[in-house]
């Protein structure tokens, strides 16, 4: 009977049956395992109401120790500090591969829809000025690219991450665990005129459930770091009207 189950029970249940289902996940497929293992999830999903679905994740610990959270009170972002963090070279070189990866992920999708090249960005005639391979952006366009990955990058290691490089492109599923490949893609001549982006391919790639919650760590805490400093000039500028 449902009802003779606790709540705790039940997030308890829910979790055990999470855990296996992401282990197999994670192997390679095996009759005698799997076959052993298909009964025992039935067994354990039997025991849950069809509905039912964690209400709290893995992370709720580090979510309830962020202020500011009071849906009645005033937003206080408070993103993850990382004062302390620093990037060795081998993680600088994975801020570059990565800033290089999303510039072309976006010019592919923009390239794709029908978008040019132009002088100057316009909706209407469908042109961009970034629209150009990342080694002829200018400072300040690779800086904009650079940020956002060097903070999340930061703010993986400031919780408790690890991040190994590697020359093989086969993703870790080691808990807490991330691994970058090396491996690159050709390089056309680089001309602002002659851009064939080559993203990343990660069609073949799949997140564990304990890396889709990192994402979304490092997700809230983009929105803070953007929150906080938007916060920070608001507050100059009504210190200097004064």
């Amino acid at each position: 009977m449902y009802g003779a189950s606790s709540d705790e029970e039940k997030r308890l249940t829910m979790m055990l049956f999470s855990n296996i289902f992401d282990s197999l996940s994670k192997m390679d497929y095996d009759p005698e395992l799997f076959g052993k293992a298909l009964p025992c999830l039935t067994a354990i999903g039997c025991a849950l109401p069809p509905d039912y679905s964690l209400s709290k994740n893995y992370d709720d610990e580090w979510y309830s120790s962020k202020t500011g959270t009071d849906p009645d009170g005033p937003y206080n972002p408070q993103p993850v500090n990382t004062s302390s963090v620093v990037l060795n070279n081998d993680l600088n070189n994975i801020v570059q591969q990565f800033s290089e990866h999303y510039h072309d992920a976006w010019g592919s999708k923009k390239l794709d829809n029908g978008w040019v090249l132009g002088e100057q960005w316009s909706d209407a005639n469908e042109a961009h000025p970034r629209l150009k391979p990342y080694s002829v952006l200018n400072d300040y366009e690779k800086e904009r690219y650079k940020e956002p990955v060097r903070e999340s990058l930061k703010a993986l290691l400031a919780i408790g991450w690890t991040v190994e490089h590697s020359d093989v492109e086969v993703p870790s599923n080691n808990r807490n665990s991330t691994r970058i490949s090396s491996k690159t893609s050709p390089v056309d001549k680089a001309t602002p005129f002659n851009y064939h982006p080559h993203p990343v391919d990660m069609t073949n790639l799949t997140l564990s459930r304990e890396m889709q919650n990192m994402a979304e760590r490092l997700a809230e805490n983009a929105h803070d770091i953007w929150a906080k400093k938007e916060k920070e000039e608001l507050t100059t500028c009504e210190t200097a009207g004064d």
